[in-house]
């Protein structure tokens, strides 16, 4: 059996296992050199950049643009 944490026993506690975390779109960097020659957003190596605790707004309707409008208006502040 393998399990998905790639620890060697069962972890009893949740508070127990390895921070994760999840792709959410926001930002990709992409070499142009990796689009043509791999065909890939992501080559051989990746990264992530934690955005835990930013102002963020996935903006994809007009109440995401006001909302990231306020946003923006606060941080000027």
């Amino acid at each position: 059996m393998k399990l998905a944490t790639s620890e060697k026993k069962i972890i009893p506690r949740r508070q127990e296992l390895p921070p994760a975390y999840f792709r959410d779109g926001a930002i990709y960097l992409t070499k142009t050199e990796t689009l043509l020659k791999q065909n890939s957003l992501f080559g051989n190596k990746i990264d992530f950049y934690d955005t835990t605790g930013s102002p963020y707004v996935n903006i994809d309707t007009p109440a995401d643009w006001d909302e990231a409008e306020k946003i923006l208006s606060r941080c000027a502040e």
